[in-house]
Parts: structure tokens; sequence; C-alpha cells
């Protein structure tokens, strides 16, 4: 009898730890604040179109616990990402709550009880009039009465690991809005400063179209331009934490980068070569074949940025870094020109502003690439410190 009870007991065991990895529920109560809730959700990444947010709980058993690891590079990309939790009011108190996910094209959202299903579709696509938040599009609020208990499902249709859905919180209102708070004062002095600065590349854009439109010198066309594309890409950055410029054209965040990045570098060695213009030497040839890479790069760029739905693929990403590495082989080039002529006074000033362009363009490909690991840096700060270098260089 003993023995048939350590075995009953046992297989009792097996069965219990053998269940599906299941998430903790979400509890919530008053005192919640802010809660990270990606570890509560279970996931399933499917081609299966059968699966909808109803039939889910059918597909439980093969879904897995959520996490940031997740994401990988070698995932088989694109597929339909599944997300599911369980959350419980704990208190007697009904709660108005926001939930909360990092940034992303489009995420449809389901909150549903016995009684009441709320369908929310969030991200950069949302228009202005359905946002929760003007700061925050990947959000929406709910509410839970005493004791309640809600199904919370999303859905991701993901072609990108760039923007898959990673951390995942739920807040109180007044918790939500103090982190919009927060953020506008960390951020406010640095896109302030950026701003002052910006606003003088802007009005440098003017003065030179300006003396074009006066003297129809083609120094000044290129110049303008590239104040122009310059303007454009940090002012990408200084709104690359709030998305308050551009609003739903965030979507082609990253493709208007890389385009503006690219047409600054193209216009600055065009402006270069208009002031060498009587200068015998081979830049003149080495420039043609550049604007042809160029061209053919950016054509490249635009297609396949929609063909993958808003997000470069790895190849795309390794086409990138090519580039930029026959970009700046091609800059250096440029400024070695400015060098060899420097005896004449307006070609030296411009010979070391571009020394510091170019030095500012490095170091913030470095930090980028270094600055987490090293120095403990975030992008944001990065961006700020290099991005004012690139502007004063601009402005010399």
């Amino acid at each position: 009898m003993k023995s048939i009870l350590i075995f009953a007991t046992f297989f009792y065991s097996l069965l219990l730890f053998s269940q599906n990895n299941g998430a903790k529920p979400i509890e919530i109560n008053l005192k919640s604040e802010t809660l990270e809730v990606s570890n509560n959700f279970l996931f399933l990444l499917t081609n299966d179109k059968k699966i909808n947010h109803k039939n889910l709980h059918s597909f439980e058993n093969k879904m897995e616990p959520y996490c940031d690891c997740k994401k990988d590079e070698k995932l088989e990309l694109p597929k339909t990402l599944w997300l599911k939790a369980h959350l419980i009011n704990t208190s007697n108190d009904t709660l108005n709550l926001v939930f909360r996910t990092s940034n992303a094209q489009k995420v449809e959202a389901w909150v549903f009880s016995k009684n009441d299903t709320l369908k929310k579709t969030i991200g950069f696509i949302q228009k202005n009039e359905d946002r929760y938040s003007k700061e925050i599009f990947n959000s929406f609020s709910f509410q839970m009465l005493p004791f309640q208990e809600k199904q919370i499902v999303l859905k991701q249709n993901v072609f990108t690991i760039d923007y898959m859905i990673a951390k995942l919180d739920i807040s109180s209102e007044a918790a939500f809005k103090e982190y919009i708070l927060d953020g506008y004062q960390y951020y406010h002095g640095n896109r302030l400063l950026l701003s002052l600065l910006c606003g003088g590349v802007f009005m440098l854009f003017f003065y030179n179209l300006f003396v074009y439109f006066r003297t129809k010198t083609k120094n000044n066309l290129y110049y303008s331009c590239y104040l122009l594309f310059t303007f454009i890409y940090i002012l990408l950055e200084i709104d690359r934490n709030q998305y308050f410029f551009f609003g739903s054209i965030i979507l082609y965040y990253d493709l208007i980068k890389e385009i503006s990045y690219c047409l600054c570098i193209v216009f600055y060695c065009l402006f270069i070569r208009s002031i060498l213009i009587d200068s015998k030497s081979n830049y003149n040839l080495f420039f043609r074949y550049f604007i042809i890479i160029s061209l053919i790069y950016l054509t490249y760029l635009s297609a396949s940025y929609w063909y993958d739905f808003y997000g470069f693929s790895a190849f795309s990403k390794a086409l990138l870094s090519i580039y930029k590495a026959v970009s700046f082989a091609f800059i250096l080039l440029a400024i070695f020109q400015l060098y060899k002529n420097s005896k004449v006074i307006f070609i030296k000033y411009i010979f070391i502003g571009s020394l510091i362009l170019v030095s500012s363009y490095l170091l913030q490909e470095i930090l980028i690439t270094f600055g987490k690991k090293i120095f403990d840096l975030d992008n944001y700060r990065i961006y700020i410190k290099t991005n004012l270098s690139i502007l004063i260089g601009t402005l010399i």
C-alpha cells in the first residue's frame, strides 16, 4: 500500500511538472503603478492562417513563455506573432489601466472577459484621433472592475526583427502620465539645444539658396541641398524618442534616415567638386562612379524597404554597412583634394570644417556599435553628442 501511495504521488508530480510552461497570471491592484509583464505572456510564432484571437487557447500547448531573448536574427520571417496573458484584478477597486508595447508598425490587441471585448489597433499606422497618447503610439487604455479577470491577446505580423514587439508593460493612468512627464524632462534640454542649432542650419539653407538664385553659383546650390538633408537627418534624430514632428510618417523613419544620410554625402561631395572644378585629378572620374553607385543603392534601398514591410532585411543591412564604408573612403578622397588646394584661404576653412564633419560621423558609427558595451551609453546620448559636432562642422 505504501509503495502504491509513493508511486501515485510521483505520477501526480510528473503530470504537474510536465504541463505547459504556462506564464503566471498578471495580478493587478490599486498599488500597482507600472508592471513589466513581458514574462507573463505566452507566445506562438506561426504561419498558420487558421489561428485567431478566439481559438488561440486551442493552441496553448504549442505556446512558450515570452521574453526579449526570442528576438533572434535566425528567425525565418515573415510570420505572425501571437501573445496571450491572463489578467486578474485582486482588489475591490475599479482600475483604469494603460497597456504599452515597444515600437512597432502595427499591433492588434484584444482585451476580453466573459461579458465584453475590447479591440484596439496600435502602432505607427494609427491615426491621430485614434491614439490614446500622442507621445507613445503603442499604447491603449482599458478598465478592470473589482476582482475581474480578463484575457489579453496580441497579434503582430512580423516582417523584420527590428520591430518585433518586446517590452510589454501595464501601468495605472497616473503612472503613465508621470512616465511621459519624466520623458519630457529628460529629453527637453538636449532637444531644445539641438533644435536651436538645427534652426541655424535651416536658416543657413535659405541663405545659400537665396545666394544661388542671385548668383547662379552651383556650389551654393549643392551646399543648400547638403544643409537640407542634414537638417532632415538631425531632425529625425531629435525626434527618435517621441516622434512628435513626423507623426505617422515615422513608418518610413529608417528609410528617410538612410536616404538623407546618403544624400548628405552626395551633395557635400558635389559641393567640393564644384570648388575644385579647375583642379587636374582623377577625382572627377571617381566621383562619377560614386554617383552611379549611390543612385543604384538608393533605388534598391527604397524598393527593399517596401518589399520587407517598412524594414531592412539582413542583406540590406549588410549593404548599408558596405555603402557607408565606400562613401567614407570617397569622402576622405574628397577631403584630400581639399588639403592639396588648402593654400587658398576659403578652401582651407572648408577643409577644416570637413575634417570635423567626417570625424563626427565616424565617431557616431563607432559609438553606436561599441558605445553600449564599452562606455555604457544609450543611443540617444550618442546622437546628442555626435550631432552637435556635425552641426558645428556644418556651421563652420
